[in-house]
């Protein structure tokens, strides 16, 4: 290495002197100039050049002086840093992996169903309908007797009961009935509210009457020198008729369609007031409401042809057969009569005191105590005692329809039966009209049984 860098030297300073030569002339010329000027000394004695023993000895001409380069200057030393010591949290041990729970074998969807036409309206039961017509028959029975509460209450009770159309519209009808009556009262009570004690009014052309006492509930004129007290709501019809019209425009149609239904739903009304009232009733045959009310009316509460075409439920169906078992095809009045008083002693078991029984369309009798030979009650505030044997005729049905169908036509024969052999011996059968009138339904019903009837009927003579 060495002997490169010396080499490289020497060809530096042979360089040098060339462009020394080539600035200042020959070299002949310089050497001339200079001995010229300085001469040798004499005798001097040339002393054989000096050899360099190395090339590195080799004098370099200008060569600048060799400087030692200056040390970097001394940085501070920072002492080291002693990180205080620090706790080294052990490692958590890790938590054994736990076994991954083998997926359910999923059960493919079922197929949904197909959806399920609607199910038909299984329609009213036996026992609604019976219900109904007990409703609608009391409500009819009120409105003619001008208890407008109780009419309202049997209407609420059929609102509730009547569920296909031609029931409701029964229900309905029956309500404008009630309306009109209603409203016909009112203008009598109008009326009758300004009259005073020996006021004289004119009941037509050739009459009049003088009035004696009014009260709420009760009217007491004075006729041909004769006092008649009139219970407000048993009018007679003229009377009626003509105090009303005393408040109401004589000839109006609303006026003479009241008058008609007034006068063809009173229990009381003759043949002549009821040509006046068919007179009526055509005069206003258009007018909004005649017809329906003439078929509230007419119409029939028993609603004997809806209980026909629903089929009895089972349990009816077995105490019917039961019953024609027992009386294993007799035609004797007494056999059936005696199947029906064993109904009323099986239902006078089921009597407690509290029991409320409903006789008839309006009167309800109230179970006081039962005794051992007899049933005390309580009807309109009176307490009265009956022996089972000779209970009231009306009492006794009541009581055993509350286990009896009383719309079976077995159940008619039966009851007519028991009435027929109550009063068998009795000189005025009173009965006999309405024994009649059941039975013919029951075998209307049931042709079978006419049969039957015709015999039963033989033995209940007028």
């Amino acid at each position: 290495m060495p002997i490169i860098i010396g080499g490289g030297i020497a060809a530096m300073l042979l360089l040098v002197a060339v462009v020394a030569v080539s600035l200042n002339g020959s070299p002949a010329d310089s050497t001339t100039n200079a001995i010229a000027a300085n001469p040798a000394p004499a005798h001097v004695t040339p002393s054989p050049p000096q050899i360099a023993k190395r090339i590195d000895e080799l004098s370099q001409p200008n060569a600048p002086p060799e400087v030692t380069p200056a040390a970097p200057p001394t940085q501070p030393v920072t002492p080291p840093v002693t990180m205080p010591e620090t706790s080294v949290p052990k490692p958590e041990p890790k938590p054994e992996p736990k076994p991954e729970p083998k997926p359910k074998p999923t059960t493919p969807p079922k197929p949904e169903p197909a959806p399920q036409p609607p199910a038909a309206d299984p329609g009213p039961t036996r026992d609604q309908v019976r219900a109904l017509a007990q409703a609608l028959t009391t409500a009819r029975d009120a409105i003619s007797e001008q208890n407008f509460t109780a009419a309202e209450s049997e209407l609420a009770k059929a609102d509730g009961l009547a569920k296909s159309d031609k029931l409701k519209e029964k229900v309905q009808r029956l309500r404008l009935l009630l309306d009109t009556i209603r409203q016909f009262r009112a203008a009598i009570n109008e009326t009758v509210q300004g009259f005073g004690a020996g006021d004289q009014v004119t009941l037509d052309a050739n009459r009049s009457f003088g009035v004696v006492e009014v009260t709420p509930d009760r009217l007491v004129i004075r006729f041909s020198g004769k006092n008649y007290p009139y219970p407000m709501n048993d009018l007679p019809l003229g009377l009626a008729t003509r105090l009303a019209e005393m408040s109401l425009a004589k000839d109006d149609p609303a006026t003479l369609l009241m008058k008609a239904a007034f006068v063809s739903l009173n229990p009381k009304a003759d043949d002549d007031n009821l040509a006046k009232a068919r007179t009526w009733w055509e005069q206003v045959a258009s007018a909004d409401g005649a017809k329906d009310l003439q078929l509230a009316i007419k119409d029939d509460y028993s609603l004997k042809e809806d209980l026909a075409g629903i089929a009895l439920d089972q349990k009816t169906m077995e105490q019917v057969a039961a019953q024609s078992d027992r009386l294993n095809g007799s035609t004797k009045l007494e056999d059936y009569a005696s199947e029906y008083q064993a109904a009323i002693d099986e239902s006078l078991k089921t009597l407690k005191a509290g029991t409320e029984i409903l006789v008839g369309a309006s009167t309800t009798i109230t179970v006081q105590e039962l005794k051992k030979d007899r049933v005390i009650v309580e009807v309109a505030d009176v307490r009265r005692g009956f022996q089972y044997t000779k209970l009231p005729l009306g009492l006794a049905a009541a009581i055993a329809e509350r286990t009896l169908p009383k719309d079976v036509p077995l159940t008619m024969v039966m009851k007519g039966a028991y009435y027929a052999a109550r009063e068998k011996d009795s000189k005025n059968k009173q009965f006999r009209g309405t024994v009649l009138a059941w039975w013919k339904e029951a075998g209307e019903t049931d042709p079978q049984l006419q049969p039957l009837i015709q015999e039963l009927v033989k033995q209940y003579p007028e």
